[in-house]
Parts: C-alpha cells; structure tokens; sequence
C-alpha cells in the first residue's frame, strides 16, 4: 500500500471554488445569504479557534454564520438553513432534545 500525501488547503481551496457559485446563485434567488447556527457547546480555546476557522470560511464563501452558546428555542432553528452542533455538549442540554427540535 502506497502513502498518498493530501494537500488539504489546495482540496479546500477547490472545493470553496466549485461551491461558491452555488452559494452566489442561491443568494440571488432566495435574496438572502444562506445562514448557519453553530451551537457551540464549549468554550475551550481548540474548540473556539476550530469554531472561528469555520466562520471565517463561511463568510469568505457568503454564508452568514450565528455562534450560539445556548439551547436555541424551537423557533430559533427556523432562522437558519443548517445546523451544527458541537459536541459534547455541556451539562444541561440534552441531544435529543435539540435534534428533535430540528425542523
């Protein structure tokens, strides 16, 4: 078996190149950017450099993104067009309660 060494940063440049046409479409049919819910569940400092990475790249490819620290109510989730929720979660919130309350 052979060792194929993968350029991440030139993948994620292709891939933001093949998808941001799509996101600039979408953006002019619907008249709004596409937005994301990150539901962050901790505060550490990996998980909030990772978090920022994932906002910085939305936003460069036109994607508004909302950073929560708390359990979004039912109607809350409506305001987005995609979820992510960072686990584990903290004490307190309970995951199925949160992916049920999924539209």
């Amino acid at each position: 078996m052979s060792v194929v060494k993968l350029d991440g940063q030139a993948l994620a440049k292709r891939i933001y190149a093949a998808l941001k046409p799509r996101i600039d479409a979408l953006t002019k049919k619907r008249g709004w950017a596409p937005r994301l819910l990150i539901l962050a569940a901790r505060g550490d400092t990996p998980s909030r450099s990772y978090r920022l990475a994932q906002c910085k790249a939305c936003k460069e490819n036109g994607i508004e993104v909302v950073i929560m620290e708390r359990a979004p109510v039912r109607s809350e989730y409506n305001d987005y067009d995609a979820v992510i929720i960072d686990t584990p979660l903290p004490a307190g919130m309970d995951r199925d309660a949160l992916l049920a309350a999924l539209p």
